[in-house]
């Protein structure tokens, strides 16, 4: 369990426009891992497990200057994010041929501003690497990959330099997929 917390006292000017800004900012976080290693027969080897990870977030702030501003803090105050997985990786080593492969349900749900966001994704990966001599390997690998949008993504409004950031809410997830074949 970790705790954060910041206050942030800033100036900002631009043009005509000059603006101060106090805010309190307190992140709380959770995170635990199980993992499980098993080696059933001599040639298999996998790593299980289960990950939980919460963040909630308090945050106020005033603004003053030669303007008003709406009193926000950084993040949506009240903000929550959780992500729970599920996760198996396997490797077998069949005579040279090296296999590895495995997947992860992850559950990602985040609530702010009134809003709810909840998605289910599975990725997943699939290896191999065989030597063809002392000094060289052939390799092969093919992954999917997601990234949910954070807090910070979704609900940051904060003057920074040359403006201000302004909510996301509207961002969805990145996918990706990969495939690479090589000699090592």
């Amino acid at each position: 369990v970790s705790e954060q917390f910041q206050n942030q006292n800033r100036t900002f000017a631009w043009e005509s426009l000059i603006l101060y800004l106090l805010g309190d900012e307190t992140i709380l976080t959770l995170g635990i891992s199980l993992d499980v290693e098993s080696k059933p027969i001599s040639i298999w080897n996998f790593v299980s497990g289960v990950d939980f990870y919460r963040d909630h977030f308090s945050s106020e702030a005033t603004y003053s200057g030669n303007t008003s501003a709406e009193d926000r803090g950084t993040y949506a105050n009240g903000a929550q994010s959780q992500q729970l997985s599920l996760f198996s990786m396997h490797t077998l080593d069949l005579l040279k041929l090296k296999l590895s492969f495995g997947g992860r349900v992850q559950s990602f749900s985040q609530s702010y501003d009134q809003k709810r966001d909840q998605r289910i994704v599975l990725i997943g990966n699939f290896s191999g690497m065989y030597p063809i001599s002392d000094q060289y390997q052939l390799y092969f690998s093919t992954n999917t990959g997601f990234r949910n949008p954070n807090i910070y993504d979704l609900t940051s409004l904060e003057p920074l330099p040359w403006g201000f950031a302004v909510p996301g809410d509207s961002l969805s997830g990145e996918r990706s997929f990969t495939s690479e074949l090589g000699l090592r």
